[in-house]
């Protein structure tokens, strides 16, 4: 029967007793095997619930947050793209020559479909207008060049207006000549009918005196273009140039009275540049001289 007594008191357990019977039980082996036990099954209940908790975590992540570190990502990726597109393309421009030899040759400087249509200004007798068009072909510097880089602050020359000078120098003394001979020989023709009978008819030889040749053959320029060193140079120059470059663009053939023939008008071609070119070596120039002589 349950004791009532409101004044009975529990058996006190000494306090030596309990901190004992605490002693014996931590000496235990048995207590001590299963005390790790339960240590090791926390731990690894702790890691568990850890892992569990991030992955929760990362599941939950507001979408907004998962968009907005995407866009991120996405630009950089494209400005990093762009900076290497933008300085990639100075670089290029800056130390890049047309040549036709490694490091500078190469196909970013050509334009394809290029089509060749006749221009006779430039195969007419020389005058104010024809030189004109063939100066400027010539960039301001005349084609002299001087690069940090490049030629190591060196004066150089690009090779294409070199071969331009040469060959307006070699159609210079083709017309120089050419002129010269047909006057002379109006002149033997005027002379001769001066001394002929009247009852001679005169046959006009349609020679037309070139202002613009008779003033050039006066200046000393003309007359070095005129030189046959120079020409015979420039024959040899051009002939190593076009070697040189050996222009592999296929022509287009006509047939004509059973005869094979390439005029080269008409035909699609890949071509360099030329205006790029001329382009740089102005910026490069030494020198503001101007003109094709």
């Amino acid at each position: 029967m349950q004791n009532l007594n409101p004044f009975f008191r529990t058996k006190t357990v000494p306090y030596h007793s309990i901190s004992q019977d605490f002693t014996d039980d931590n000496n235990d082996p048995s207590h001590a095997s299963s005390s790790a036990e339960s240590s090791t099954f926390a731990s690894k209940n702790s890691c568990s619930d850890e892992n569990a908790y991030l992955v929760a975590r990362e599941l939950h992540r507001p979408r907004h947050s998962r968009l907005k570190h995407s866009c991120c990502y996405i630009f950089v990726a494209l400005l990093s793209l762009l900076l290497g597109v933008v300085f990639g393309e100075i670089f290029r421009l800056e130390y890049e020559v047309d040549g036709y030899t490694p490091p500078f040759g190469n196909t970013h400087r050509t334009i394809k479909n290029v089509v060749w249509q006749r221009n006779d200004t430039f195969a007419q007798e020389p005058s104010a207008v024809t030189e004109k068009a063939w100066a400027d072909l010539i960039p301001q510097g005349r084609g002299f060049v001087s690069h940090p880089t490049l030629t190591k602050n060196e004066l150089k020359s690009v090779s294409v207006f070199h071969e331009i000078h040469c060959l307006h120098g070699i159609r210079t003394a083709y017309f120089t000549s050419d002129y010269l001979h047909r006057k002379l020989q109006h002149e033997l023709h005027a002379s001769s009918h001066r001394r002929s009978s009247s009852d001679h008819p005169h046959v006009p030889d349609n020679f037309v005196i070139n202002a613009y040749l008779e003033e050039q053959i006066q200046h000393p320029e003309h007359a070095h273009g005129l030189a046959a060193g120079h020409v015979k140079h420039c024959f040899e120059y051009l002939r190593q140039a076009l070697m040189c470059a050996a222009d592999t663009n296929l022509e287009d053939v006509n047939v004509e009275d059973g005869q094979e023939g390439a005029p080269g008008w008409g035909t699609k071609r890949v071509c360099r540049d030329f205006d790029g070119v001329k382009e740089w070596s102005e910026k490069w120039r030494k020198g503001d001289g101007v003109g094709i002589v």
